[in-house]
């Protein structure tokens, strides 16, 4: 099962900036979010899921850390 979220203004990892920090607009994790279809991908993610079960990860979290592993 998935159950995406509504994101009226989306946050890149904000899971891991409870601070609440900004980053500066020059910053490649930025400019690389603007780049990336997250729609199409989380709709293509959610489409491995059963309508039954537990409930998946946040797709958009997935996914970025997917890059980030493969980036790094």
């Amino acid at each position: 099962m998935y159950r995406g979220k509504d994101r009226e203004e989306i946050y890149l990892f904000k899971e891991l900036q409870p601070f609440g920090g900004q980053l500066e607009e020059g910053n490649r994790w930025l400019k690389i979010k603007a780049l990336i279809p997250w729609r199409e991908l989380e709709r293509t993610y959610a489409g491995y899921f059963s309508h039954r079960g537990r409930p998946g990860l946040d797709g958009r979290l997935v996914i970025g850390l997917f890059l980030l592993k493969h980036m790094s």
